[in-house]
């Protein structure tokens, strides 16, 4: 637990699997890409309330958000079409 927030684009490396039998070991803070513009955002909060998408990601895929920035890994999210849904999934890097 922290008081500090976590913000789009950070790692949140939990130290196993998010899930027993996945390689997931991590939780990528990304927008909520499926949901139309605007929902990123809970109004009228004061201050603002972001809404964030925390996608299981592999220790590779944090390697490289921390590496490149988490830009750099939503793109090769769209090039691959992944399913971040499926905790099954291979890695993209």
């Amino acid at each position: 637990e922290s008081a500090i927030p976590h913000f789009w684009g950070d790692v949140i490396d939990l130290g196993g699997p998010v899930l027993p039998g996945t390689k997931a070991e991590a939780l990528y803070v990304s927008q909520p890409v499926f949901w139309p513009h605007g929902f990123e955002t809970i109004p009228p909060a004061n201050p603002t309330t972001w809404v964030a998408w925390l996608v299981p990601v592999h220790r590779s895929e944090a390697r490289h958000i921390a590496a490149f920035g988490g830009h750099d890994f939503d793109i090769r999210i769209e090039e691959e079409d992944a399913d971040l849904l499926d905790l099954q999934r291979r890695a993209l890097v």
